[in-house]
């Protein structure tokens, strides 16, 4: 009976190291232009998530969320805003960014999407290029900003009866914080700027 034990135990050690090299084998190889990315990647996904950027995300669309209003037509001030929203992030993030080399980052990046990056998701450094590649989305930052506004006025208008037609309109027209078109990673960043 022992030794039935260790023969079955000797089998299913075997069959462990031959899945894990099988598995080895499917892994794939980084360059090092793609292990740059991933370490730049996974640089800048500190900074994106630290308190501090946050913030200086969250005041911005404090101070302009009222612009913003819950209509289909995009205005020429709201992309002005669009605009000065991505060079003040774009600068949060390089202002911090110490170690990663920006240029190298930006070239690299291609490759790395199409390569590699389509199969695993190394390091998790998913949600940053989400977060990157939407910076640049008015639609998305349109959506960020009426959430924002939506959020203020459920906030400033809850004891007030005017709160439900106010919810009601711009519900209408927006739906909840959830139904918004962002990535999930950004999804997630509104909803902690408006918590």
């Amino acid at each position: 009976m022992m030794d039935d034990a260790i023969s079955r135990a000797e089998r299913e050690a075997t069959d462990a190291s031959a899945s894990a090299a099988r598995a080895r084998k499917q892994l794939r190889e980084w360059t090092d232009g793609e292990k740059a990315v991933i370490r730049s990647l996974k640089r800048i996904g500190e900074i994106i998530t630290s308190p501090d950027f946050v913030a200086t995300s969250a005041r911005f669309v404090d101070a302009h969320k009222d612009e913003f209003d819950f209509v289909e037509e995009n205005r020429l001030e709201w992309t002005a805003l669009h605009e000065q929203y991505v060079e003040l992030m774009d600068q949060a993030i390089s202002s911090r960014a110490e170690g990663v080399d920006m240029d190298e980052l930006m070239a690299n990046l291609p490759e790395f999407v199409k390569g590699g990056a389509q199969e695993q998701d190394p390091e998790q450094t998913g949600a940053t290029m989400d977060f990157l590649f939407s910076l640049t989305e008015f639609d998305t930052f349109k959506n960020m900003m009426l959430a924002a506004k939506l959020q203020g006025q459920r906030a400033s208008n809850a004891h007030s009866d005017n709160f439900d037609s106010v919810a009601s309109d711009a519900s209408t027209s927006l739906g909840g914080i959830s139904d918004l078109a962002m990535p999930e990673a950004v999804l997630r960043r509104a909803e902690r700027l408006l918590a």
